[in-house]
This record gives structure tokens, sequence and C-alpha cells, in this order.
């Protein structure tokens, strides 16, 4: 019903016989650019590409925007290196770890305490974060060290953009890192 509405012509008096009528062609209006940082980045998001998995590897710092507050950004970090998950495995897998800290600019610097303390916290992950090649992006399960934790990966020029799902909450965030490492 709205869909006819809206392709069809809006008719109003004429000015000299209001029984007649002319029609006035509709509008055509382009969607609204997206204003906010979540919009945004969900837009460079669709825009990206296929990461290229070995150039991930190292440390990345950036922000996160979560859908229930798409203005405000946290701190994050994606480390990525290659692992063998089992002595008894021959292959290495990718290890991608997403850290997040609620102060913006936290990664921003990274001193050396703040080095010993995210290797640490990455070590202490019990569980080993997935990374598989997915539709046009990289799928990473676990990332945050939670079972349930799910983000996709692009890349768009300079950056690799992230959408993914809370584990707790399902809560939809997007983000970036640089593509120079730390």
């Amino acid at each position: 019903m709205l869909a006819t509405a809206l392709e069809s012509p809006i008719l109003l008096p004429s000015k000299n016989d209001t029984a007649k009528s002319q029609p006035m062609p509709l509008l055509q209006l382009a969607p609204p650019a997206p204003t906010s940082p979540f919009s945004k980045l969900a837009a460079m998001f669709e825009n990206g590409a296929m990461p290229d998995p070995q150039s991930l590897v190292g440390w990345r710092a950036g922000k996160l925007f979560r859908a229930g507050n798409p203005e405000d950004s946290i701190s994050v970090l994606l480390a990525a290196n290659w692992r063998q998950p089992s002595s008894a495995s021959g292959s290495q897998v990718l290890a991608l770890t997403r850290m997040e800290n609620e102060s913006p600019r936290f990664f921003d610097d990274l001193d050396t305490h703040k080095r010993q303390e995210i290797k640490t916290g990455i070590e202490q992950n019990k569980i080993l974060p997935r990374t598989y090649v997915g539709q046009n992006c990289l799928y990473v399960a676990n990332a945050n060290g939670e079972t349930g934790d799910k983000m996709f990966i692009r890349q768009i020029g300079g950056y690799f953009v992230f959408k993914g799902y809370a584990s707790g909450s399902r809560e939809l965030y997007y983000g970036y890192v640089t593509s120079e490492p730390k």
C-alpha cells in the first residue's frame, strides 16, 4: 500500500479549477548520509574487502562503537599471531584476540607495562580464538576469549573494519583498527 502510494504522483488542485488536478512529480531523495561513527563504520564494513590474514599479524589499536551507544567509543586492540593449536597438530591457525578498555585512548600509547599487561591477558585466554575465511571477510569465533563472541573483519583502505556480536548481550558492535601495527 505505501509502496503504491509512493510510486503514484501527488495530485494537487490547480489554481484555476479545484476540480481539475495536475500530477506533481515525486521527489527522489537519496538515503541520508551516515552521521554517527557507528553508522559510518557500518557503511565502511559493507564496502570493505577480504583482508589477507598475514596482514593482520601483530597488534593494532583502534576504536569500537556499540549499537546501544553509537556515539561513544571504547579503546580496542586486535592482536593476531599464528599458533599451533596443539603439539599433535602439524598446522598453525591464526589466533586473533580482541581486547577492549572503556578508556577511549587506552591502547593508543603502549608503554612497557601496558605491553606486558596485554601479553598476560592474551596468554590467560582459556579459549583459543578461531579464524575462518567467510564470505568476503574473515570470521573470528571467540575473539574476546569468551564462547559465543562472533566477529567479522574486512579491510578498506588503511583500516581493518570489523563488526560483531558481543558474547553475553548479543549487542551489535562495529570497530576499526589501523593497518599499521603497534
